[in-house]
Order: structure tokens, then C-alpha cells, then sequence
């Protein structure tokens, strides 16, 4: 809204980032600070970058992102019955970010 580049927002599925951590032998509970952590910043800018590779022009790549602690939630409002993302809630709820 209103911004010059592409940004993204994160939902992880907790449960897969939970099986990486334990894998990478990464402890922790999943939180805020655990999303700051290097080693898990880098994980997602790979995700992050392997799709970017994929566009072409620049003006289509993601710029910035961030990941939340949170997945999208029907009872939130952050979703449709039909698991959709309501967009327009989405974008409201994270403006800040």
C-alpha cells in the first residue's frame, strides 16, 4: 500500500520450521526472537531469493519480508472458510510492519 518495492509477509507452518530447527539442532521456543536468529533469517531469504530467481524483471522480486510467529488464522478473521487469505484484513492487520 502506498510503498515503492514488493514486501512479504511470512506465515510459517510451525510445525515444518519446528522439524528444520531440530534437524539444524536449533533449541528454542518459536517466537519472535527465534525468527530474528540468524541462522533462521537465512533460512527463509534462501526461500525468499529461490523464488525471486524465478521472475524476471526486477520490479517483480520481493525487496523485503518479514516472518511472523503466527500462521494465518480462519478465527482471526485472516482467512475464508475456503482457507483463502483475506487480503484487505491481512494488509490492515501487518500495516505497521
Amino acid at each position: 500500500m502506498g510503498k515503492d518495492f514488493i514486501g512479504a509477509l511470512i506465515f510459517p507452518n510451525m510445525r515444518n520450521l519446528r522439524s528444520w530447527a531440530d534437524q539444524e539442532g536449533i533449541k528454542g521456543k518459536i517466537d519472535e526472537a527465534f525468527l530474528l536468529r540468524s541462522e533462521v533469517r537465512k533460512l527463509f531469504l534462501q526461500d525468499v531469493e529461490e523464488q525471486n530467481g524465478k521472475l524476471g524483471a526486477g520490479y517483480l522480486k520481493v525487496k523485503a519480508f518479514c516472518v511472523l510467529a503466527k500462521e494465518l488464522a480462519l478465527e482471526a478473521g485472516e482467512l475464508t472458510p475456503s482457507m483463502k487469505v483475506v487480503r484487505r484484513r491481512v494488509l490492515e492487520q501487518y500495516e505497521d510492519i
